[in-house]
């Protein structure tokens, strides 16, 4: 590949600029130089890159593949430089955590807060990804840490279970009336949904669900993440499937909580770590003990979810 680094870091100038006298300012070269390397990069991918025209350039789609890659690459260099420079500084190393989006949203970062505050030179890498991708990769060593749904725990792995969640299906208030306490997410995907995006982890888990009952969701819009979803639902713009522990404060008003009848709606959560890592006392463990330890003592206790179910709901 007759192409460096320079040339990468330039393709994104121009893409952010739409501009090649800009693009090539912002990387301190000249614009006749910034020519010649983006024709190198051109005639090397064998496609142009971006479209010329009166107003600036704008990416061609092999352009905008290639601006995607190029941006990828140079965070991966940074994150190399900024690791190994801590290496050197006799710094702490980034802890990586994949976890599950419904986590993200409610109570994990609160969790994690005390954490922080107590080992002031930590740094946490905290990524969403689906629980069934968050195993596999801690199992492979691309993340020190997981949380994950316990039925895609593994036994190879240390696990250690954190709070139960449960999904519950909301609506405006207007429609209230229309509803019992309790729903089927199969009668649930009869109204209008407003859903988080399309390539999202909750959207695909719950297409999948309906795929599984034969039938499908009615999406309205999709929206990025679960506050955005439930602030439509007061709007009466749809309903939606979101984290019970969600609904709280401001957004009881406008909206009636729906419980799912269906038994993967109440899940526990659970966080796993290699034990590879038990080998020696590490930060992985501490955060993994802490996050358990958060459940015991707080005012909402893991069971408490079970608890108050009732009835109504099948047993998990």
């Amino acid at each position: 590949m007759r192409y460096d680094i320079v040339d990468l870091k330039l393709l994104v100038a121009i893409s952010d600029a739409g501009n090649l006298r800009v693009g090539a300012a912002g990387c301190f070269m000249s614009t006749s130089s910034a020519s010649i390397r983006l024709k190198n990069l051109e005639d090397v991918m064998g496609t142009p890159l971006f479209h010329r025209h009166a107003r600036g350039l704008t990416p061609t789609d092999a352009g905008l593949a290639m601006v995607g890659h190029a941006r990828n690459c140079l965070q991966v260099l940074d994150l190399m430089h900024t690791e190994v420079g801590n290496i050197g500084k006799n710094e702490l190393l980034p802890i990586r955590f994949f976890a599950n989006c419904t986590s993200i949203a409610t109570t994990l970062i609160d969790d994690i807060q005390p954490f922080l505050f107590s080992n002031s030179k930590l740094r946490i890498q905290l990524e969403e990804h689906q629980s069934s991708d968050i195993v596999a990769a801690v199992k492979s060593g691309k993340t020190d840490l997981g949380l994950v749904i316990s039925e895609h725990t593994d036994s190879e792995l240390v696990n250690l279970d954190y709070r139960m969640e449960r999904l519950v299906f909301i609506v405006p208030s207007a429609m209230g009336a229309d509803f019992s306490s309790h729903t089927s997410f199969r009668d649930a995907c009869r109204f209008p949904m407003i859903s988080t995006g399309m390539k999202s982890t909750m959207h695909n888990f719950l297409a999948g669900k309906a795929l599984q009952l034969k039938t499908r969701m009615d999406v309205r819009i999709h929206v990025d993440g679960f506050l955005a979803a439930a602030r439509l639902v007061q709007q009466g713009a749809g309903c939606a499937v979101v984290p019970e522990r969600l609904i709280k404060g401001s957004l009881r008003r406008g909206l009636k909580t729906v419980r799912l009848l269906d038994e993967w709606a109440l899940r526990q959560l659970v966080v796993c770590y290699s034990r590879e890592w038990l080998r020696e006392r590490t930060r992985i463990i501490d955060l993994a003990e802490h996050l358990v330890a958060m459940v015991q003592s707080s005012d909402i206790h893991a069971g408490e979810l079970e608890t108050d179910l009732g009835d109504d709901l099948p047993n998990m």
